[in-house]
């Protein structure tokens, strides 16, 4: 799905309370690895992604949005809704190879996705219990966005944690504070001049 392109290349280390993670975020998948590099525990954001399903990567859209640990050594994990992330692709079938992408196709596959984005709204917040394993959906923080209009919104969705150790989502700049207006520059007059 399009939100892959929010994400570095390569799959996301996590550390949260003396653990490392590997996360797939394509997935919703976490892998617990131990200080010798095996894995400890494998944890599903979403258990309807099996691994039958996971190796047919047109069966569901992205997983996950972001993840960060928080203050008290859990991972906070932001993702769009899970019917979109399970059935949107039942509903608006869509492929995101190449020639679609940079063909005269491409415009319609935006179309296509905004219709996902109208049908399917919001981001929900879950919370990965590093001790327990246990994934539990969260409140959703006040600066969530309450739905996105296009694509690249989805992209641009960031999120912190304020001081009060909330998490909170940052706007993109271009939501942020409106452009300021732009003056013609004019030559400086001296009137001391003849």
């Amino acid at each position: 799905m399009w939100v892959y392109s929010t994400f570095t290349l390569g799959t996301p280390f996590i550390v949260a309370n003396e653990r490392t993670y590997v996360c797939s975020y394509r997935t919703g998948q976490f892998w617990e690895i131990t200080a010798n590099g095996s894995v400890r525990r494998h944890i599903r954001l979403f258990s309807e992604l099996d691994d039958k399903r996971i190796q047919d990567s047109g069966s569901h859209d992205w997983a996950i949005l972001q993840a960060h640990p928080n203050r008290e050594g859990d991972i906070i994990i932001a993702t769009l809704p899970k019917p979109l992330v399970l059935d949107a692709q039942k509903i608006y079938p869509r492929r995101y190879e190449k020639a679609t992408l940079l063909g005269t196709d491409s415009a319609d596959l935006e179309t296509i996705d905004q219709r996902v984005l109208a049908a399917f709204q919001g981001v929900e917040w879950w919370r990965l219990d590093t001790e327990t394993g246990k994934i539990v959906l969260e409140a959703t923080p006040e600066s969530s966005p309450r739905r996105f209009r296009n694509t690249d919104q989805v992209r641009a969705f960031a999120f912190s944690y304020g001081r009060d150790g909330r998490p909170v989502v940052t706007k993109p700049s271009s939501e942020s504070a409106p452009s300021p207006a732009v003056r013609k520059l004019t030559a400086p007059t001296d009137k001391r001049l003849p």
